[in-house]
């Protein structure tokens, strides 16, 4: 029985080794996605572009898939969410601030152990709480403007991967 493969595995299928000249076009169309992406930010006033980057990696280990894209946005928000209360905790309640977020932690450490709510608590998740909670990070007073950054990551790479891959099915030969 034959599976449908959907638009981006079909051409890992079809085209495993790329010439150089392909290569660098893909590499021409990602600058320019890039710096479309970076003018947007820029113009928008949004400095921590790395969020809408580390966002689009970690939903690119999905394939880009949207049927993963609702975890994958739900896993940042909430690794960001809990970076957030860690850093107004912290500075609000102290040490008893910190103690609150360890416990919120360890709750969501248990139910990824028991693979509940993996939704929202997923690798996304994970990756953001440690991110965010870096003291670079927990320094910067910009929480506001990372969830600004994941938004605008959100929209602008999901919607350039709905039109990817709408041109590759209309592109695709008919069977």
């Amino acid at each position: 029985m034959a599976t449908q493969l959907d638009p981006i595995e079909r051409a890992e299928q079809a085209s495993p080794k790329l010439a150089p000249v392909k290569g660098l076009l893909i590499l021409g169309a990602v600058a320019v996605v890039m710096g479309l992406f970076l003018a947007l930010s820029y113009a928008l006033g949004i400095t921590q572009t790395w969020v809408a980057f580390m966002f689009t990696l970690l939903w690119g280990t999905e394939k880009l898939k949207f049927d993963k894209l609702f975890a994958c946005v739900l896993g940042a928000l909430t690794g960001l969410v809990v970076a957030y209360a860690l850093h107004e905790l912290l500075a609000v309640f102290g040490p008893a601030g910190l103690a609150l977020v360890m416990g919120v932690i360890v709750v969501m450490v248990y139910c990824a152990i028991m693979q509940w709510l993996a939704v929202a608590i997923n690798t996304t998740c994970w990756a953001f709480l440690t991110i965010g909670a870096a003291p670079v990070i927990q320094a910067q007073d910009e929480f506001p403007g990372l969830f600004a950054a994941l938004a605008l990551g959100v929209i602008y790479f999901a919607g350039l991967a709905w039109l990817a891959q709408l041109f590759m099915k209309r592109a695709a030969p008919k069977a």
